[in-house]
């Protein structure tokens, strides 16, 4: 039985095509065209996709240009393009998780 279980829970996780790295950082962001600057911790990462926990809820397909300050070099300070594909309520009812697909991606410095 414990062998079933190993190999089902090995499974399921070699679907991702990209293991996600735990982070979380600081993450400033803003949508597209507009000035207005928020703030919020990046959760993890992929090649694809980035998690970010924020006070402000955005709804799917919303565009937003993030710029991500990682504390360890893991990575470098990077700037994207994402669309929110989900957003959730955190546990406390206090901030909001949102999953975005990253379109582009460029190490870069802070604005």
């Amino acid at each position: 039985m414990a062998d079933t279980l190993y190999n089902y829970k090995r499974s399921f996780s070699e679907k991702r095509d990209f293991m996600r790295m735990q982070i979380k950082c600081p993450v400033t962001f803003s949508e597209i065209d507009s000035d207005v600057e928020y703030q919020g911790t990046c959760i993890n990462l992929s090649a694809k996709g980035v998690l970010i926990q924020a006070k402000r809820r955005f709804p799917e397909g919303t565009r937003l240009a993030i710029f991500v300050q990682p504390e360890l070099a893991i990575s470098p300070n990077f700037s994207a393009t994402i669309e929110v594909i989900r957003t959730e309520v955190d546990a406390d009812a206090s901030e909001y998780r949102f999953a975005g697909r990253i379109e582009e991606i460029s190490v870069a410095k802070p604005k």
